[in-house]
């Protein structure tokens, strides 16, 4: 019974470091909106929304989003040059997206 206890207890070690983590991103998000003006969270809204409308694709995800995360919890970009394509016709050009999400 000692490994299922010792299982169980890492287990949970494990979660609650995540929690902490999860805790510690979203404070960082609520001080941003809390220090960010009305105005600059409009440009960046309109900006995003522009450049992002049928969704970033992975490392541009990735590179915006670590500019409002602290650095210990930043995403490393390993860039390949086998990338899979997605044809997206929704923009007219039939450009290719790599979609992050």
């Amino acid at each position: 019974m000692d490994g299922i206890y010792s299982t169980v207890h890492n287990l949970l070690l494990s979660l609650q470091q995540r929690i902490k983590t999860m805790v510690t991103l979203v404070e960082q998000l609520r001080d941003y909106f809390r220090s960010t003006s009305k105005e600059k969270l409009r440009e960046e809204w309109k900006r995003i929304h522009s450049e992002f409308n049928y969704g970033p694709n992975a490392i541009r995800f990735i590179r915006e989003t670590n500019k409002f995360i602290e650095p210990i919890y930043r995403h490393e970009i390993v860039e390949t040059e086998i990338q899979p394509k997605i044809e997206n016709s929704f923009d007219g050009n039939n450009s290719d997206y790599y979609l992050a999400a």
